[in-house]
């Protein structure tokens, strides 16, 4: 299985984080959905941000690829709930 490559556009300030889709769908039923169907993120390897900043993205990108992180703001928090990430047991 070939390891496929995302990138979140902030529309703030046109910049690509680009992130791997392994880990994304076991901590978000959100970003499984988009990644796993003919949506246009999947189509286009790019989910568009308007509503969160740069520094609110990689906190939650953090959170995703570790289940922890150091800075925890409201951003984040509201980030995490509109995407419904949530901490994977092992």
């Amino acid at each position: 299985m070939a390891i496929c490559y995302y990138c979140f556009l902030l529309a703030a300030n046109f910049s690509k984080i680009c992130f791997c889709f392994s880990i994304s769908p076991a901590r978000s039923p959100i970003f499984k959905a988009m990644f796993s169907t003919q949506m246009t993120e999947s189509i286009q390897n790019v989910v568009e941000i308007e509503d969160f900043n740069e520094e609110t993205v990689r906190e939650m990108l953090e959170f995703v690829y570790t289940g922890e992180t150091n800075s925890l703001t409201e951003n984040s928090m509201k980030m995490n709930a509109h995407y419904q990430v949530v901490q994977v047991k092992f």
